[in-house]
């Protein structure tokens, strides 16, 4: 088996993939219910939240969790983004500042995906704490790659 597929079937990324997916459908819809406005991270941090709670019952840590969930809850975001290229191809204008503007739309990707790992992670850190506040374990019980 691949390192990657390895490292994809261990708790963390298991728990992370189960909130970034479930965070998909509620971002889109919190987006479609209101056209036109900007996206809705409270979709991708009440997922977060939930799967660093339920990570860090198992023993896991629950900030990796978190920051994984958001950044797999960030496809809706990244899928808007592919929508500006066509938009942008469709202007005149000189070829310099259409090169430059694609570049801008390809350096925002990575800042999109950030910006929701890092609400996923402060969600799933606090999904940990209330685990904890719950009397839940704090102890990893293996090393996680």
């Amino acid at each position: 088996m691949s390192p990657l597929l390895q490292r994809l079937r261990s708790p963390t990324w298991q728990y992370a993939i189960l909130g970034g997916l479930a965070s998909v459908p509620l971002t889109l819809v919190l987006h479609l219910r209101a056209p036109g406005t900007t996206w809705d991270a409270s979709g991708i941090a009440l997922c977060a939240l939930a799967v660093g709670y339920l990570a860090k019952r198992r023993g896991l840590e629950s900030t990796p969790v978190g920051l994984r969930a958001g950044a797999v809850g960030a496809f809706p975001v990244l899928l808007s983004v592919a929508e500006l290229v066509p938009v942008v191809l469709s202007f005149t204008q000189p070829a310099w500042f259409t090169a430059l503007q694609l570049a801008l739309v390809a350096l925002m990707l990575p800042v999109f995906v950030g910006v929701t790992a890092v609400v996923g992670a402060l969600s799933g850190r606090l999904g940990g704490w209330l685990a904890e506040r719950g009397g839940h374990p704090r102890a990893v019980p293996s090393a996680d790659p």
